[in-house]
């Protein structure tokens, strides 16, 4: 390996939908030109994959096996890349053996298609052509989606609505309220103190701005001896206005890494046939590490939560600049960064939820990218 150069290796647990397809179609274009030969291509690495600005660079390996060996590796190397996690964990595949899915809605038609690739039975593995007229098509569809201006704020007719009703009664309703609030002497933001689960994953998480493998150590066994049960909030997606959280490019915690690495399925899980998410209602507490472009708002649905909600912003950097907005219908929570940079927010019960549309802002006010961490103790789901 090259120390100049990025390799897809870098990338396990992060890559987006569409750089996975990518991944897959230069994949199989490599495997096409080999099997045209009359050779098979062989072992297939994600640490010998070369990334570049929008490709997937295949060097030449051992060409060991056979076509639909190849497919097979290909395969099990693109469920690396997506989850982070070597298949069936190294071990040897049977044909009793369940192939474990890419649940996340964004990736089925890609966890579908890699079980196919992954068929016990060769025969019933397509061959390279195939695989990358897949990959192709999936990209160009892809390619081809527009993003609303509001993003998934009006991804949905309810959300259209409701973003609509919002402009409509800006900035009248907003004087409305504000005057009420001087007048009342209510704050204009919702604010509490964290529970002790809560305090233990902000801990956490304030420990890794120092970093290292010693770091990130501490504290996975710190997550694993506080029997804390969360997940991760996989279900907040923004690509538009979202960064990779690449280490090498982008000073970040790593906390995803570390919590996809925890083995104790009783804690937290993200893959396989339990996959969960932040939606789901038997954990009490979510997080995800999130990075931003600069100068640009992430905006993420916030779905399956009901009564009161909890949430604590880290950003990478203290100093950071930036904003977070908890919106439920046409209202509006939001708080203030304090110490460390951390910014602590109530939902009320009084809000709606469930039942009204409800999304986060989380926007970068800073001129670089920038990585934050955000935690949610669901109390209103226990």
């Amino acid at each position: 390996m090259e120390d100049n150069l990025l390799y897809a290796s870098a990338l396990k647990a992060y890559a987006t939908p569409t750089m996975l397809w990518r991944f897959l179609r230069d994949g199989a274009a490599a495997l096409r030109s080999c099997h045209a030969e009359g050779r098979a291509y062989g072992r297939i690495a994600l640490d010998q994959v070369v990334v570049e600005e929008e490709d997937f660079r295949f060097a030449a390996s051992d060409g060991s096996g056979d076509t639909a060996q190849d497919v097979w590796r290909l395969a099990a190397a693109c469920f690396h890349l997506a989850t982070g996690f070597v298949l069936f964990d190294g071990r040897p595949q049977r044909e009793a053996t369940p192939i474990p899915m890419l649940r996340h809605p964004e990736l089925q038609s890609l966890g579908e298609l890699l079980c196919t690739c992954l068929a016990f039975d060769p025969r019933k593995r397509p061959s390279a052509e195939t695989l990358e007229s897949s990959a192709r098509a999936a990209l160009e569809g892809l390619e081809g989606q527009e993003r609303p201006r509001r993003s998934s704020v009006a991804a949905s007719p309810r959300k259209e609505k409701a973003a609509a009703e919002y402009d409509r009664r800006w900035p009248e309703a907003f004087l409305i309220v504000l005057i009420c609030l001087l007048f009342l002497g209510l704050p204009a933001r919702a604010q509490s103190e964290p529970d002790a689960q809560t305090r233990r994953l902000i801990e956490v998480s304030l420990s890794l701005r120092k970093g290292g493998e010693a770091v990130w150590t501490q504290a996975s066994q710190a997550l694993e001896a506080g029997k804390t049960h969360f997940t991760l909030m996989d279900e907040l997606i923004d690509r538009e206005h979202e960064c990779y959280l690449l280490p090498s490019r982008l000073p970040c915690f790593g906390i995803n890494r570390i919590i996809r690495e925890i083995k104790d399925g009783d804690i937290v899980q993200t893959t396989g046939k339990d996959f969960k998410d932040g939606t789901d209602p038997r954990f009490g507490y979510a997080l995800i590490e999130k990075g931003v472009k600069a100068g640009q708002t992430a905006v993420y649905d916030l779905m399956g939560r009901s009564g009161e909600q909890f949430f604590a912003v880290i950003p990478y950097d203290p100093k950071q600049a930036y904003r977070f907005a908890v919106h439920v219908d046409s209202a509006c929570y939001e708080g203030v960064p304090g110490k460390d940079g951390m910014l602590l927010l109530t939902v009320p019960a009084e809000a709606g939820l469930p039942g009204a549309t409800a999304w986060i802002e989380l926007e970068n006010q800073g001129s670089r990218d920038a990585s934050f961490i955000l935690i949610n103790d669901k109390r209103g789901n226990r």
